[in-house]
């Protein structure tokens, strides 16, 4: 984004049955495992769900220069108003957190939801965050160079990203970048990048 350590029969409960049956058909006594060791089903399931979001560093750049940055903790910054300030908290589990509360979430199928659980008129899927809410094709394009263009224009592209090396990073960056331009007014979550003050008269 390491070696697998071995696994005692105690630490896997599904190892431990598998074992179970195999000695039971040689007549010898199974080995006894500990029910505190078994997980609940839940929490098995939990285990093993696939992230929707994958985290790294990306660097989103205007025509000015970097404008956003997103950070392996999960962390981001904005350059808003001339100065970088802390922007909101992506999850692998697809949510996207500010200001302590749930702004958006990113669903395994690309669509993403409210914090009502509503459905956002976005979806990201294959490299393309689609306006689904439109008669055409519309939405932003993550080439392969990083530019993100308007489609169906295609028009030159007004930002890039750096650092989006893989299929789950750009997944990420498109969902954020559709939360931050295209979701609640900026006054109750957050300036989108590059957002700068009116000159002072």
């Amino acid at each position: 984004m390491k070696a697998v350590p071995a696994v005692s029969a105690s630490a896997n409960p599904g190892l431990a049955a598998l074992l179970s049956l195999a000695l039971a058909g040689c007549g010898a006594p199974a080995p006894a495992t500990p029910a505190a060791s078994q997980p609940a089903p839940a929490a098995r399931a939990a285990a093993v769900e696939p992230a929707v979001l994958e985290l790294g560093e990306m660097t989103m750049f205007d025509v000015h220069g970097p404008t956003l940055r997103v950070h392996a903790s999960g962390s981001t910054e904005i350059f808003s108003r001339q100065v970088w300030v802390a922007g909101p908290t992506i999850k692998p589990d697809g949510s996207i957190e500010g200001h302590g509360r749930l702004l958006a979430r990113v669903h395994a199928d690309g669509t993403i939801t409210d914090p009502t659980g509503q459905p956002r008129s976005l979806k990201v899927q294959d490299d393309f965050l689609a306006f689904t809410g439109t008669a055409h094709a519309a939405g932003i394009q993550l080439a392969p160079d990083g530019g993100m263009i308007p489609r169906p224009s295609g028009s030159a592209p007004g930002f890039r990203v750096e650092g989006a090396d893989t299929p789950g990073k750009r997944r990420t960056v498109l969902a954020l970048f559709g939360t931050l331009y295209f979701g609640p007014p900026p006054t109750e979550s957050f300036d989108p990048p590059g957002a700068t003050t009116a000159p002072v008269k």
